[in-house]
């Protein structure tokens, strides 16, 4: 996408850290008392990516480059998984928390 936000990762980066490719085909039991949604049953991988970039202009790239098939071709998602990212989409924050790393300045707050 050419108008994305500027971000932490590249995608090689993010690949070599997160396999896009596995799917979860026999899912444990949660680990809390809620059920397990579509996306974490179906595509673990996209969770954690998800977890990881919240609230980071990247997460807003990824969600974008989910939901909109700018390359053509792709299978797409299941509908149930599909509705899932949209709702993310709706609820990431509107101005996402500046990259502790933006200009080049590594900004800490230590406690």
């Amino acid at each position: 996408m050419s108008d994305s936000l500027p971000t932490l990762f590249s995608e090689d980066e993010l690949d070599a850290v997160l396999p896009q490719n596995e799917i979860k085909k026999d899912p444990l039991p949660p680990k809390d008392s809620f059920p397990e949604s579509a996306l974490e049953h179906f595509h673990p991988n996209i969770v954690d990516r998800l977890t990881l970039l919240w609230g980071y202009p990247e997460c807003l790239n990824l969600l974008d480059s989910l939901t909109v098939d700018s390359r053509g071709g792709r299978q797409g998602f299941r509908p149930e998984v599909l509705a899932e990212l949209m709702f993310l989409h709706t609820i990431l924050p509107a101005k996402s928390e500046p990259s502790p790393w933006e200009g080049g300045n590594m900004k800490r707050n230590w406690r």
